[in-house]
């Protein structure tokens, strides 16, 4: 478990913790478990794990498991060179996976991917996420977006809130100690859609999103998709014909939503006129060459 929060964590290192890890021993671990129990109460059996550590830095990990539904779980991590680690996380229940870390428990289902680059010293990352085919349920937040900017489905009614279904989900981040900045996110779904990027900071415990809601996103991007004039109608890539600027900001406990409704009235290139603030800088994370944006 710990090692979990650690990896998908971004709360500052201390000084401390570093210089313990390098005076620490190596120690190195083959082993296999028939259980092992994540953070809510999340079970993984049929765990191998084979791991080396100075401390608690994770020089090298292979860690394989199956969650109850026999959906599997695959963790890796691998030195590239003196300064550079390689992580990558593979499951085919990225809820169970994401519950599991204690990272955020409203997903269902989904194919999860990351593939990421670990800087050290410095304990930073830099990397993608990327899920497929899942649903988010109960959320109050994506109740709340949904009733704001009043979504409906293709037969004009309104879906059902409660549970959410998403094609897929899209994320470039980077991470340093105290602060996750996602440079770029799209999700899509039938009857929603969202572009986003932002800035989460551990340290003082705060939260600044910006980007654009695209209600009926499956026939609103479909405008997007149209040469030359696509960009025009669109904006950015993801974004539709109809499009909401939000911004979400303040307590991590406790983020204010704020809808722009004048920005539907907006195309595309005019849009990003109504966009709030959002702490991050409009100049796209340039992928690893390892990684196709599928």
């Amino acid at each position: 478990r710990p090692l979990l929060k650690d990896l998908l964590s971004a709360a500052p290192q201390s000084e401390s913790d570093r210089s313990q890890a390098d005076a620490a021993a190596k120690i190195a671990l083959d082993a296999r478990f028939s259980e092992a129990l994540m953070f809510r109460n999340v079970r993984l059996g049929a765990v191998s794990v084979q791991m080396q550590t100075i401390g608690d830095f994770v020089e090298s990990l292979a860690l394989k498991g199956v969650f109850p539904n026999k959906k599997p779980l695959g963790i890796s991590i691998s030195r590239r060179d003196k300064t550079t680690r390689i992580l990558q996380i593979k499951s085919t229940d990225g809820g169970a996976l994401l519950r599991g870390a204690d990272f955020y428990t409203k997903v269902q289902g989904g194919k999860f991917e990351l593939f990421a680059r670990m800087k050290n010293p410095g304990n930073s990352m830099k990397g993608k996420v990327r899920i497929e085919r899942f649903s988010i349920v109960n959320e109050p937040a994506l109740k709340s977006i949904m009733s704001s900017s009043k979504v409906q489905n293709a037969k004009g009614a309104i879906p059902d809130a409660d549970k959410v279904f998403f094609n897929k989900l899209k994320l470039d981040f980077e991470r340093i100690p105290g602060v996750l900045t996602v440079k770029k996110a799209l999700i899509a779904g039938p009857t929603i859609g969202a572009t986003a990027r932002g800035r989460i900071n551990h340290v003082n415990q705060t939260l600044q999103m910006a980007g654009t809601l695209v209600p009926a996103y499956g026939l609103n991007a479909v405008f997007g998709k149209i040469p030359v004039l696509g960009r025009f109608l669109s904006g950015r890539k993801g974004e539709g014909l109809i499009g909401i600027t939000f911004g979400i900001e303040g307590p991590l406990k406790h983020p204010v939503l704020t809808l722009n409704p004048a920005s539907a009235l907006a195309p595309g290139f005019l849009r990003m006129l109504f966009e709030f603030n959002s702490g991050v800088k409009n100049t796209p994370l340039k992928p690893p060459k390892s990684i196709s944006d599928q």
